[in-house]
Parts: structure tokens; sequence; C-alpha cells
């Protein structure tokens, strides 16, 4: 017998082997199963151990099998995501004791949501000055809860109009431009109406926390301040 005969003799062996187990895993499939069953649950702690050194040894293998799988069952990961999301989020609910106001939330999720959208829309410059507030107390100690700066914030975003921007002097749509604090926070600056400007999002970002004489040497037309 030549080796080519060999070869195809030990094929037909494996395949006669594969079919016989099989069988007789289809004719015993309940007793199988519950038999490890028993087993996994007689070796909890040896199981474990044995998976944590499996997942040591193996890190980047397995790390680099779950990356190509979440590749290729981008929409499978989307609906667990989002199944595990429901379940937190209806634990977390079950958690809570039973109010008036929970079972009114639950019934208007949407209306909720839709009201909270459009507050957000509405209201952006109140949020935007409570951040900035925020961020005054952390960074100096010293804030002011000006309402004029409120006003002002809304009356540039909300106008419809073109706004120049205090450093470039180049006009711009509101939703470009952000509220900056002439003296940076950082600097000892304060939050308030007078150490504010209206600033193009490419002039905020190039300036940062930058003196003002630093920052003056870098652009066009110096401002001269106080």
């Amino acid at each position: 017998m030549n080796e080519a005969d060999k070869a195809i003799d030990e094929a037909e062996k494996k395949l006669k082997e594969s079919r016989r187990l099989a069988e007789y895993y289809v004719k015993n499939k309940a007793r199988l199963r519950a038999s490890n069953a028993k087993w996994k649950a007689e070796n909890k702690a040896r199981l474990k151990s044995y998976s944590a050194g499996y997942y040591l040894r193996n890190k980047e293998k397995i790390k680099a099998a779950a990356a190509r799988w979440q590749l290729a069952n981008k929409d499978k990961v989307k609906v667990r995501k989002a199944a595990s999301t429901i379940a937190r989020r209806a634990l977390r609910l079950a958690s809570r004791p039973e109010t008036y106001y929970s079972k009114w939330h639950c019934k208007n999720r949407e209306a909720v949501s839709e009201r909270q959208a459009k507050w957000y829309v509405e209201n952006g410059h109140i949020r935007r000055d409570a951040a900035n507030r925020r961020r005054a107390m952390a960074e100096s100690g010293t804030c002011s809860n000006d309402p004029q700066i409120a006003k002002w914030d809304k009356s540039w975003r909300n106008g419809g109009l073109p706004v120049r921007c205090y450093w470039c002097q180049g006009l711009f749509q509101p939703n470009k431009c952000h509220t900056d604090h002439i003296i940076a926070l950082s600097n000892g600056g304060l939050h308030r109406i007078d150490n504010l400007c209206i600033a193009c999002a490419s002039c905020n970002t190039r300036k940062r926390n930058k003196d003002i004489s630093t920052w003056n040497s870098q652009i066009v037309s110096p401002v001269l301040l106080i």
C-alpha cells in the first residue's frame, strides 16, 4: 500500500469514527448533557481556575478573536447592547420604590424625552452658563451668577445673525462660535460679563489658556486690553 492509499484509508477511518460519535451523541444527548451539567456543578472551583489560567495564557489571542467576531457581527453586537441596556434599566426601575411619578414617567417616557430635548434646545444658554460657573468655581474659587451673562449669551446665539469674533474680527454663524474668557479662568480671570467675549471656534481652540501678551503676538490684529 502506497502513501496515498494509506492517507485515504486514514481519512476514511476518521470519518467513520466521527460519524459513530455523532450518532452516539444524538442517541444519548439528554444523558450526556445531564452528566456534563453534574460534573460542572461539582467542579466549579476547578473550572474557574482553569478558565482564568487559560485566559492569561491566551489573552491576546482571545482579544483578537473577539474583535474579529464583533467586526463580523456588528448587527448582533448592537442588538445585544440594546438588550443589555433595556435589562439594566428595567432592573434599576424595579429596585426603586414605586411612586406616582415613576408610574407616570413609565407611561409617558416618549413625551418626557421630547420635552427634555426641546428644553435643551431652547435653554442652551442656561446650561452653558451653569457649566462655565462650575468651571470657574473649580479653577479659581470665584464665580458670579450674573443674569446679564445668560441674557448676553442668549442674545447673540439666538439672534439669527452672524456675529463677529473678538479676536480675528471675522463674521461667523452663532453655532460656529463660543463664549470665551478674555483672561482664562486658569490664569486668574473671573466669570463676569466684562471678562467674556465671542470667539470663533478656531480662535478659542488656538487661544486656550494663553496669557494676553502671548496670544496677541500670534494673531493678525492684536487686541488692546486693560
